[in-house]
């Protein structure tokens, strides 16, 4: 066991837990002994990583992107490590099966959790859009006491970039108040940060979001031939559109339905095809039960593929995120209603024109000094002219936007980078 030992990463461990336990003897040796003994003198890093949605890990694109960077960084800068996931059913076992870490099985808060917490040294929360509450404040304060709890108990934590925003719950804003001042706490853009800081000054640090770290990848095996069909239309001498629209938009919009998304959206994609030399991508990136992208763009296939023939394709199949970002860098716009749909196409240098939703799409652009003309609310996408306006004109402005999404993607890509730094040492 002493094989290998960091003598000086043993002593700061050691004076770490000591020093935030004030009841040391009976917390240290009575909560998890074993787990705590093996986590001091073993050579090896013990790594928990807390995902946005622990039921499926990966079933939002976006998600699995995430949990890929963050898994890399942590090989990268950490060398010999183990990492587990939280997770509690069939899928997210699977999930983490298939990312080669191992499932952490949870269920509830309580002592029993917390003992277990104690065999990791290092905590790591994805963050994202569930840490301010605007999908409900149950997670929201479950994750904080979470991390409240294990920064207390000695372990390292840190919350990688999240949305912040407008009006959090009471409740949320509640638990922040009792944070640990031991939590590293990263917020993913300036509009984020500047609400974070109105309630907690001089308490966090601006980042961007860890996925614009992905590296794309061609698939080696499975569905390659939507990378043919974009080059085919491309070598036509079309303009290829990237088209996300999904049912979780309409949350924003109460009284708008999803016909009324469906036809506005179905009439703008015609206009735009009528009126440039246009083919059009259709990319799921979410495929969670409830919210299932392709279920809704299956629709639009439907009544838009005999009138455009071969200039429509659905990007249906198994494509992993690192797939999609590769994806995407081939289309020459996007207008997308996903988050991290969009951050692969700026990470490709790829303009989009974005619905947004919970005030998160804002920050985005203004990381890279993008116009506001780029953002639409829900109730405004369900008009076919707004919808194609905004497509002509991305068209149109593209290689303008090109220039100043690849002028700003460095610093991007650095406030990314910082999400790790000052944490993560070996």
């Amino acid at each position: 066991m002493l094989k290998g030992l960091n003598l000086k990463r043993f002593w700061k461990d050691l004076v770490r837990i000591l020093a935030v336990q004030p009841f040391w003897f009976g917390r240290f040796f009575c909560h998890y002994p074993i787990a705590q003994i093996r986590r001091i003198l073993s050579p090896v890093r013990w790594v928990l990583i807390v995902p946005g949605d622990p039921n499926t890990l990966s079933g939002s694109k976006g998600d699995e992107a995430m949990l890929k960077v963050v898994i890399t960084e942590l090989r990268q800068r950490l060398g010999t490590i183990q990492i587990s996931a939280m997770t509690h059913v069939v899928h997210g076992k699977k999930a983490a099966a298939d990312l080669g870490i191992a499932p952490f099985k949870w269920r509830r808060l309580g002592y029993k959790l917390r003992s277990r917490l104690l065999s990791f040294d290092t905590i790591i929360f994805i963050g994202a859009d569930v840490m301010d509450g605007s999908f409900g404040d149950e997670w929201s304060c479950k994750f904080w006491t979470l991390a409240d709890q294990s920064a207390r108990d000695g372990c390292r934590v840190a919350i990688m970039g999240f949305s912040f925003d407008e009006s959090p719950p009471k409740s949320v804003l509640a638990k922040i108040s009792k944070v640990s001042r031991r939590v590293k706490i990263n917020l993913r853009d300036p509009v984020s940060f500047r609400r974070f800081e109105r309630h907690f000054p001089q308490r966090a640090s601006l980042t961007s979001d860890v996925a614009f770290l992905l590296e794309p990848r061609q698939p080696q095996n499975g569905p390659q031939d939507i990378f043919k069909w974009v080059q085919s239309r491309k070598a036509a001498g079309d303009s290829v559109v990237g088209i996300n629209l999904n049912p979780h938009l309409l949350k924003d919009a109460p009284g708008l339905t999803m016909d009324q998304l469906m036809k506005a959206s179905v009439q703008a994609i015609l206009n735009v095809a009528s009126a440039q030399p246009c083919s059009f991508l259709l990319i799921p990136h979410d495929t969670r039960k409830g919210i299932n992208d392709e279920e809704f763009l299956r629709q639009m296939e439907d009544q838009l593929k005999t009138p455009l023939g071969v200039r429509l394709a659905l990007a249906s199949g198994e494509f992993h995120a690192d797939e999609i970002k590769a994806l995407v860098g081939l289309v020459d716009v996007v207008f997308t209603g996903r988050m991290h749909l969009a951050i692969a196409a700026l990470g490709q240098s790829v303009p989009i024109g974005v619905i947004t939703y919970n005030g998160k799409f804002e920050g985005l652009v203004e990381h890279f000094h993008l116009p506001e003309w780029l953002l639409v609310t829900p109730a405004k996408a369900c008009s076919a002219a707004v919808i194609q306006d905004i497509i002509l004109r991305l068209l149109s402005e593209r290689h303008g936007l090109i220039d100043q999404i690849k002028t700003r993607l460095p610093a991007v890509l650095q406030l990314s980078k910082t999400n790790f730094n000052d944490f993560l040492q070996p």
